[in-house]
């Protein structure tokens, strides 16, 4: 069964239940309350929910941040001891174009994520299902230990620059030969017309990895304003 931004995109309205099922349980419970995290953990894989928000929230991905767009997540309807197979939701990342500030060249690396879904959730409780269940699940400390580990390992290992640079070394080599193709193939148009394509690409890759650095530079200090965390 496979849920997108919020309707069935494989299985039957009947699987559709059990998704608004786990957001009405998150939204009506106080799952600070050990008994009400654990039926909610025998729900929805928390660690596949926290690598997906925490990643979201590292990369600043404002089309799911701001819009409750581009989220996935995805339950087997049969289970069995098998790996994956026990009924639980788990989350996907797609469509991470509006990420790490990019259309503004990564300039906005202090792009502070958290404090935008708690704004978004105050406004929008009954469509931003995504943002309502992570603040709900915010207030059981045990889940706010663990998605700060998540995120911190994300920032050290995943994303730390060095890293992070060579993975994206490893990609640009791969395409770098097919833009000039692709951009006069598929566009947009404004690059053809008024750019040189590779130069604007090499742009692109520049202020990527700009905002890969600074933002593993800033984000120790964002978890720090909201999670109340040692200076050290």
């Amino acid at each position: 069964v496979m849920i997108k931004r919020g309707k069935i995109e494989e299985g039957t309205e009947k699987d559709k239940l059990l998704y608004d099922e786990l957001i009405s349980f998150a939204k009506n419970n106080d799952l600070s309350v050990a008994k009400n995290y654990d039926e909610l953990s025998h729900m929805m894989d928390i660690q596949s929910f926290i690598d997906f928000c925490a990643t979201e929230i590292y990369l600043g991905n404002e089309d799911w941040i701001n819009y409750n767009n581009n989220y996935r997540l995805w339950r087997s309807r049969t289970t069995s001891s098998q790996p994956y197979e026990d009924g639980k939701w788990r989350w996907m990342i797609y469509d991470t174009e509006y990420s790490l500030d990019l259309y503004n060249l990564g300039k906005n690396y202090e792009f502070d994520a958290i404090q935008y879904i708690y704004d978004w959730g105050e406004i929008g409780q009954d469509y931003f299902t995504q943002i309502v269940l992570f603040e709900a699940l915010m207030q059981n400390e045990d889940f706010k230990e663990q998605f700060v580990t998540t995120f911190m390992d994300l920032a050290n290992l995943n994303f730390e620059p060095n890293s992070a640079s060579n993975k994206l070394d490893e990609i640009v080599a791969q395409y770098s030969p097919c833009i000039n193709d692709s951009f006069y193939r598929f566009g947009p148009d404004f690059v053809v017309d008024y750019c040189v394509p590779q130069d604007y690409f090499n742009e692109q890759v520049d202020a990527i990895r700009s905002a890969l650095y600074n933002r593993n530079h800033y984000v120790p200090n964002m978890l720090k304003k909201h999670f109340d965390l040692e200076k050290d």
